[in-house]
């Protein structure tokens, strides 16, 4: 074990803290834990990944991809649905006058 490797390991609990909470937000719908997931980005004083930590990096990578494409698309069909909402909602607005003769 490297002297690097505790930083290391501090860095990476704190990437599957982030991991975790994206994922779970998904999973239970829960748009606010979903937005609230940031872009993480690795201490910048942190060296070289030791070799016996590549795995685990590479593994909550690969969940961090999964779950942003995923947020992705979700956000997309959220703002396809909202734009249908807008149009049915405009196509069927109309103003109506109780003051008019007849009504």
């Amino acid at each position: 074990m490297s002297d690097d490797t505790p930083r290391w390991d501090a860095a990476l609990d704190a990437l599957e803290v982030e991991v975790a909470q994206l994922e779970f937000g998904l999973a239970s719908g829960d748009l606010e834990q979903i937005g609230q997931a940031g872009v993480w980005t690795p201490p910048q004083d942190l060296p070289v990944l030791p070799e016996q930590l590549a795995a685990r990096a590479q593994e909550l990578a690969d969940r961090m991809a999964a779950a942003e494409q995923q947020a992705r698309e979700i956000r997309d069909q959220l703002g396809e649905e909202l734009g249908t909402l807008n149009t049915r909602r405009d196509a069927a607005a109309a103003y109506v006058s109780h003051d008019a003769p007849g009504v």
